[in-house]
């Protein structure tokens, strides 16, 4: 028997190997497939949900370097000011790869729309003495939620 499968007369039997080489998940005798939180990607990955788009949630990643260079020489040009531009760029390429339920997210904020509230709170900040920088994390946060919709 191979490494990967449990041996005979144990509670828990194997299903056949998955494609592509990844280690196949285990079932327990009542049925119930055996998932741990490590598994549950490959369990996508390897082919076994009916498409991708089926599971409750997917991030189709790829195309970061470019994106992340982008975010970095923006930033640096702009001495910081662009960082509304910068949050804007990274939820747009994020929404773009991203399905809940089958369905695209898109990301509908701007950077415009979030300068003056990122000025206000670092305004907030400095007379604070770094104080209020403690919510602006949440407050970006907050504001980028809200900014999601569905395609």
């Amino acid at each position: 028997m191979s490494e990967h499968y449990p041996q005979h007369g144990s509670a828990v039997q194997p299903f056949p190997p998955a494609p592509h080489g990844n280690v196949p998940v285990a079932q327990h005798a009542a049925g119930a497939p055996a998932i741990t939180a490590h598994r549950a990607p490959r369990l996508a990955k390897a082919g076994h949900a009916r498409n991708r788009t089926d599971l409750p949630f997917v991030y189709e990643g790829g195309g970061r370097v470019g994106l992340w260079i982008k975010v970095f020489l923006l930033n640096l040009l702009t001495l910081g000011f662009g960082y509304p531009w910068a949050v804007v760029m990274k939820e747009r390429h994020k929404a773009s790869r991203t399905f809940v339920e089958g369905r695209r997210l898109v990301f509908i904020g701007t950077g415009g729309s979030l300068i003056g509230k990122w000025i206000k709170w670092w305004f907030l900040t400095l007379i604070t003495f770094g104080i209020y920088g403690f919510w602006v994390r949440g407050k970006l946060e907050k504001w980028t939620i809200e900014n999601y919709d569905f395609a």
